[in-house]
């Protein structure tokens, strides 16, 4: 979030007090609005703080990779340190793969599952009074609308992303290495 308000910050200035948003960019400040109400309801009626632990750490647990993913994309730019160097090719390499493999792995089919049993479930059928029904609802709501707004990532890392790496895969697996002393 403050990777964001810095890159606003940049834009800001870069185009003369006017901030430019990019595509996503709405879709990303109301994530983090909704989530921000999320909790703060939580916090109000005393209730719920399960189901918000469940979201912020399947929310979260990508964000070490991410914004090292998003760092570096810039850094790449870079010539003078970055964009020549072999060891920081390898690296990208490896946190781009990280990156796309745990984002659309997690945003695209763990918490799907777990959060279509959460609210499915436990949330709205299973509840026994402890939040009222339109909250319950509402809650079902910004879950379901913050894990469709990554929609747009997780396709990006699975279409564009990480097609290069299943080749490279498939070849190291094809290549007839057997054990680890071979690699």
């Amino acid at each position: 979030f403050m990777i964001f308000f810095v890159i606003m910050w940049d834009r800001y200035f870069e185009n003369n007090g006017t901030i430019i948003l990019n595509d996503d960019d709405p879709l990303y400040i109301a994530h983090h609005f909704m989530t921000m109400f999320y909790m703060i309801s939580v916090r109000v009626v005393g209730a719920g703080q399960g189901s918000a632990l469940i979201c912020m750490f399947l929310g979260e647990i990508t964000n070490p990779f991410f914004n090292a993913y998003l760092v570096l994309e810039q850094a790449v730019l870079v010539d003078w340190c970055c964009k020549a160097s072999q060891w920081f090719t390898t690296l990208n390499s490896i946190i781009e793969f990280s990156t796309a493999a745990s984002y659309a792995l997690v945003r695209g089919v763990i918490s799907p599952f777990v959060l279509g049993f959460y609210t499915c479930g436990d949330l709205v059928l299973r509840n026994q009074g402890k939040l009222p029904l339109v909250l319950r609802l509402l809650f079902s709501l910004l879950i379901w609308a913050v894990l469709l707004g990554s929609k747009g990532w997780v396709e990006k890392f699975h279409l564009e992303v990480l097609p290069p790496y299943y080749n490279q895969i498939a070849s190291f697996f094809a290549s007839g290495v057997t054990t680890a002393g071979e690699l």
